[in-house]
């Protein structure tokens, strides 16, 4: 997703999504560059701006920010450590999230963000039921 700020007034991309909809599936993954300065997701932001959208879509349905501490946007015009792409999560999303390394850059003043979603394995049950006295044999 990109949610660049519109040129004239009105809504931002982002804002005219189903959100409702969309945060109705049990797992959700938005990733993208948000255009938004927060401390809740860059606790080094020097100012809040373009975020209340986000902060108000994060907070209600329980997304899972998956970012590091690493900035996301660099260059000569960024004046701050700038995090605003974000990968957000819903439900039970396991993700290895890390920004790719700098042999992977495409010039972009944006890192390009890495993820991938980890599943579990549903063959090895992570508990074992035991019933009757079976397990204390040998005691």
């Amino acid at each position: 997703m990109y949610d660049r700020t519109p040129m004239e007034r009105g809504p931002r991309p982002a804002q005219q999504a189903g959100w409702f909809a969309i945060m109705d599936a049990p797992r959700v993954i938005v990733a993208g560059d948000m255009n938004a300065h927060n401390r809740m997701w860059n606790g080094r932001a020097a100012y809040q701006r373009k975020d209340v959208f986000w902060e108000d879509l994060i907070e209600p349905h329980d997304l899972t920010t998956h970012n590091s501490e690493e900035a996301t946007r660099s260059g000569a015009k960024v004046e701050c450590h700038s995090i605003i792409d974000l990968t957000l999560t819903k439900g039970n999303v396991d993700l290895r999230w890390s920004i790719a390394s700098e042999d992977q850059s495409t010039g972009s003043d944006h890192e390009i963000l890495v993820w991938e979603v980890v599943e579990q394995d549903q063959r090895r049950p992570s508990w074992k039921v035991t019933t009757g006295w079976d397990g204390l044999e040998g005691l």
